[in-house]
């Protein structure tokens, strides 16, 4: 078979940066919801609400379904590099809401704004 593709070949020259961001934006995602389903328990500790522990991880990924939906439409408007910067801003603000929530609702806000972040920078086409 003369075209034959090689795993190789996907880290190399062009491809690497594409391919390199693509998995980094996985981990970071995969990341992302280990750390903060392991460091909750102490969180709950801090500020209460532990009727609202479970919706900690599901509006996080309930918002990054969604918003993975409609990333198709910012990466055409936008591009990678935008969508990636969007993507950062987003997450920031929700880092921002999470860090300095006094309650479990104000820390809700954040994680659901953080899983549409996650979901602009989710693997998809590349220009």
């Amino acid at each position: 078979m003369p075209n034959e593709a090689r795993w190789s070949e996907l880290f190399a020259g062009r491809n690497a940066a594409r391919a390199t961001m693509l998995a980094s934006a996985v981990v970071l995602h995969a990341i992302n919801v280990f750390l903060a389903t392991t460091i909750l328990p102490s969180i709950v500790a801090d500020i209460g609400g532990l009727d609202y522990y479970a919706w900690n991880t599901t509006l996080f990924v309930v918002a990054s379904i969604i918003g993975a939906a409609c990333s198709a439409r910012l990466l055409q408007s936008a591009g990678p590099r935008g969508a990636y910067l969007v993507a950062a801003l987003l997450f920031l603000a929700g880092a921002a809401a999470c860090a300095l929530a006094g309650s479990m609702p104000v820390m809700l806000a954040g994680r659901t704004v953080q899983g549409s972040a996650a979901a602009c920078s989710s693997p998809s086409p590349m220009r």
